[in-house]
């Protein structure tokens, strides 16, 4: 696992070299931002699931691993009330080493109209956790999301379309 964690160094370095690039002057309208967790990992117990094993844990038993995860969100506005929405979420240890997060365009409401219409369609999570208020279903208070929360990043995550109505 050593061994991806090192190939997943450059996507980090290249994500946290975009953002901060991103900042001073963006190729892209619109906003750049993400996050990037690495850290050892130690496992207790049989072998990993991911070293094919029945283990439940990231690492296997007794070795000392590196685990990188990123996740880069774009956000910029396509008209006034229109606003697209793009993420990319890469892991070393999951295969492939990136994949799509979140994509979809937000519809934002009338402020002068008394009924306030706004939803989003494409593919996305359900507003469905306060804990995960960040980029792309992260956390931003926490290490660790409650056992609910987890369970819907990984099951309902949607492809569809979300009104809101408010009067």
């Amino acid at each position: 696992m050593i061994h991806a964690a090192r190939a997943m160094a450059p996507a980090c370095l290249i994500v946290v070299s975009f953002s901060s690039a991103a900042a001073a002057q963006s190729p892209l309208p619109g906003d750049i931002s993400g996050v990037v967790v690495v850290g050892p990992v130690v496992g207790a117990g049989g072998p990993s699931a991911l070293d094919e094993g029945l283990g439940k844990l990231r690492a296997s038993e007794d070795r000392l691993s590196i685990a990188a995860d990123a996740t880069v969100v774009w956000a910029g506005d396509l008209s006034e009330r229109i606003r697209a929405v793009a993420s990319i979420d890469m892991g070393s240890d999951t295969q492939p080493v990136a994949g799509l997060g979140e994509l979809y365009l937000k519809f934002r409401p009338d402020l002068v109209s008394a009924w306030k219409v706004s939803g989003r369609a494409g593919l996305f999570f359900p507003p469905a956790s306060l804990e995960h208020d960040g980029a792309d279903w992260s956390l931003s208070r926490t290490l660790t999301p409650s056992a609910v929360n987890t369970w819907i990043a990984e099951e309902v995550k949607t492809t569809g379309v979300e009104v809101t109505l408010r009067g």
